[in-house]
């Protein structure tokens, strides 16, 4: 391991489905959260901060996913509510305050309760759409990019390949760290939606904004809403 090598942070929140039909999102954060005994980053629950109604649409196979107030239990002990909205706006609140604001359009801001921008969410230069996931870029305040978003469709877009990594700065030389911990980690197929997502950063955002950047993950996953214009 090159002992200068940055605080690189990978994200995958793998989408299932719990025994009330609704669809659950568990964040790992290291290959051995996803492990016996390993606690997960988060877990989202589709319509966990609805009301009796919005749980029964769930119960009866009505709302896949989508519009609607999904909860986060984070490992920290945080419990976030992500509201999916129509039109083009969602939240991210602890409890009764709101967090953060995303305003979606031909590309999305994360806009903190404060007003202080934190995040655009940004199409991939190379193209949204693949075969196997669609493909963001997250830009901080100042323009700069901190890393890449991606909404797996297919299990083969769990593989992190290494221009995942050369683009975010790393060196060739500093590959061989990550081979045996995150390339070429696949997950199985599953008939949902999308399979989750993969955040990948180049450096560990604060506490506050990790909650928010899951709330983005779950508004983008169990919430299906469309950051870019391609996704729509």
């Amino acid at each position: 391991m090159n002992p200068e090598l940055p605080s690189i942070v990978i994200v995958n929140g793998r989408l299932s489905r719990a025994a009330g039909n609704a669809l659950v999102q568990t964040f790992d954060d290291g290959p051995t959260t996803s492990e016996p005994g390993g606690e997960p980053l988060a877990v989202a629950r589709q319509g966990g901060a609805e009301g009796a109604g919005g749980k029964l649409g769930i119960l009866f196979g009505f709302k896949n996913g989508g519009l609607g107030k999904h909860s986060i239990v984070t490992r920290a002990g945080s419990t976030l509510t992500v509201e999916s909205s129509a039109g083009g706006v969602s939240t991210v609140s602890d409890g009764p305050l709101e967090l953060a604001r995303i305003t979606r359009g031909e590309e999305s801001t994360v806009v903190a309760v404060s007003g202080t921008a934190l995040y655009t969410i940004v199409a991939d230069p190379a193209g949204v759409k693949g075969d196997e996931s669609y493909r963001l870029r997250v830009l901080d305040a100042a323009a700069e990019p901190v890393g890449t978003l991606d909404v797996i469709l297919r299990s083969g877009g769990w593989n992190i390949t290494a221009n995942t990594l050369l683009d975010l700065g790393f060196a060739l030389s500093d590959l061989d760290y990550f081979t045996d911990r995150w390339l070429n980690v696949t997950g199985a197929p599953l008939k949902f939606p999308n399979l989750g997502t993969r955040l990948v950063l180049r450096e560990a955002p604060t506490p506050a904004n990790l909650d928010i950047l899951l709330g983005v993950c779950v508004d983008l996953s169990v919430g299906l809403r469309a950051y870019v214009a391609a996704m729509r």
